[in-house]
């Protein structure tokens, strides 16, 4: 078992980290460890259950995952007890890893996804101010770069243009309803001045804040 001790303390790092691309890397390598050398089915088996044990211990919800993974089976992941060969501990391990691969890319999904939700929600909050990527992004302690990449992949709108969908809705509430001006609303969203408000408005809506409050007008007459 020396090739699995040179890398147990790297795989119990990473599942202590619990960094997916890492669990997964390691646990390749044990697999290809036990498919090359053949160890004795006791030795493939201790090796097993120590990978169970730091899943259980090291990832949170790992339990779950395991009964997730294994569901299949009577006896859940404790199927592993029954195997009698190397080579069904080594399948055993295979679905582990396939397993883990996916719950824990859906779950770093949802994580990304919650950070971009509680970003849009401070949007809305301070949809008064001038909201610039770099200064929201320091708000949150992430990178301008990184919260423009999920704003791209879990928005549907970029982190800009969400910012301007944003303001322009409420402006449209205020040009209906409180018949605001357009100088006060851009004063009011903090654009730069009336020019620059009616423009983005205008892309946004494909007309301008006038022609939209005449539309609603008369629409509504």
């Amino acid at each position: 078992m020396k090739y699995y001790e040179g890398l147990r303390e790297e795989l119990e790092t990473e599942f202590i980290r619990q960094d997916k691309d890492g669990i997964i890397r390691k646990l390749s390598e044990v697999i290809n460890s036990l498919l090359e050398e053949k160890p004795k089915t006791a030795d493939s088996l201790s090796i097993a259950s120590e990978i169970m044990y730091f899943t259980i211990y090291h990832i949170d919800h790992g339990k779950s995952m395991l009964e997730k993974i294994f569901q299949m089976y009577t006896k859940g992941y404790q199927c592993l007890f029954e195997f009698q060969s190397s080579m069904q501990i080594a399948t055993w391990l295979v679905m582990l890893r396939d397993g883990l691969y996916t719950q824990l890319e859906e779950r770093e999904q949802d994580a990304k996804q919650i950070v971009v939700t509680t970003v849009q929600n401070y949007i809305k909050k301070h949809v008064r101010e001038r909201i610039s990527l770099s200064e929201t992004a320091e708000v949150f302690h992430l990178s301008p770069s990184y919260l423009s990449t999920l704003f791209a992949r879990y928005s549907e709108y970029g982190f800009n243009d969400y910012v301007n969908r944003t303001k322009i809705d409420v402006s449209k509430d205020l040009l209906v309803e409180r018949q605001l001006k357009i100088y006060e609303i851009a004063e009011y969203l903090g654009f730069k001045n009336a020019f620059y408000f009616n423009r983005v408005f205008k892309k946004m809506e494909g007309i301008s804040p006038s022609e939209y409050a005449l539309r609603e007008m008369m629409e509504s007459a």
